[in-house]
């Protein structure tokens, strides 16, 4: 795996020998598409001013459809684009940083493991969590393994849905969503026997102490809260876990200064969980990764370097949180 010196050292290289080919490329084809579009557009705009001076209602009318064709068509070669994009790219962005890094534009992390996580939960029915999930989407899968551990991240969006009779008698059906964002997963080496989730703490800082009462209740089922000796690591995050030891044995001080520094480097609601052999990480509202536009230039330097950002920032958690450091063994 390449270190922080090596990124910033040797990215400039990587991108001119196995990306910039490749990305002049598809420049070419979204310039000629662009081309394309914009002709179209220009066509419609002198039909419709010719329409305007004719009164003409079938001319009206032709135009409409003209203008749904041209909607249809851009968000197919927008789409088809970036597809060819993250098809060609992003693999080769991932393997800079690791060659066991392998990417899949459509795959996304498995909704087992976002149950076992324990992170998220649609209902609570007499003491017990139901995580009901009816659509599980999710794109940009990218696992393999750095050093020791194994892990792998995508996004993902997972919903569930709810039935109300109405007066009339007519079935109403709502979506809500479970959570969309960043998630991954990976060894943490230790056989873990209960549960333990670090939930972001977003109460104490706008209403204080009251916070504390409400903190008292279960994140989930048989769970207590559990307070830890961090006062920065308090404001940030509340613990839970059906053992206080055992999650005290896991949060170490040094793990708490690097969830810290780990939530202030990405700003984001972060929950973390501790269960069997994993560590389970889920960041709320993350920007979609790996996204072009078709009126923006491929060959624009920040849009890759972005790229490099987000898979540097999920290969990070490993070194953020040390966990290529093997202070435990399996049993």
């Amino acid at each position: 795996m390449n270190t922080k010196s090596d990124f910033s050292q040797d990215k400039e290289s990587y991108y001119k020998k196995y990306l910039l080919p490749n990305l002049r490329q598809l420049e070419k084809k979204r310039v000629t598409t662009c081309k394309k579009i914009l002709l179209t557009i220009l066509i419609f705009l002198t039909l419709f001013i010719i329409s305007l001076a004719s009164k003409s209602i079938i001319l009206f009318i032709i135009l409409t459809i003209l203008l749904l064709i041209i909607i249809i068509y851009y968000r197919s070669v927008s789409e088809n684009l970036n597809l060819e994009f993250k098809k060609k790219v992003i693999p080769k962005i991932a393997t800079f940083f690791d060659s066991s890094l392998e990417y899949n534009h459509s795959g996304h992390i498995s909704s087992k493991y976002f149950k076992e996580s324990n992170l998220f939960f649609s209902s609570r029915e007499w003491g017990k969590d139901i995580c009901k999930i009816d659509r599980f989407t999710g794109e940009d899968h990218i696992q393999g393994n750095l050093d020791q551990t194994s892990f792998e991240f995508s996004e993902i969006n997972a919903e569930y849905k709810t039935r109300r009779k109405k007066k009339n008698g007519r079935i109403e059906i709502k979506w809500h969503r479970l959570f969309k964002g960043f998630f991954f997963v990976a060894d943490f080496n230790k056989n873990i026997n209960g549960l333990t989730i670090i939930l972001p703490d977003n109460w104490e800082g706008s209403i204080g102490g009251i916070a504390k009462i409400f903190q008292k209740l279960p994140a989930v089922s048989g769970t207590e809260l559990i307070n830890l000796e961090n006062q920065k690591f308090e404001k940030l995050f509340k613990v839970y876990g059906y053992n206080q030891n055992e999650a005290r044995y896991i949060i170490t001080p040094k793990l708490m200064e690097n969830l810290v520094a780990f939530k202030e480097k990405t700003g984001k609601d972060t929950y973390i969980s501790f269960k069997g052999s994993n560590i389970y990480i889920a960041l709320s509202h993350y920007p979609d990764m790996f996204e072009t536009k078709i009126f923006s230039s491929y060959l624009e330097k920040n849009l890759v370097d972005n790229f490099f950002e987000d898979i540097d920032m999920a290969c990070g958690i490993i070194q953020d949180l040390n966990l290529n450091r093997r202070i435990w063994t399996k049993s």
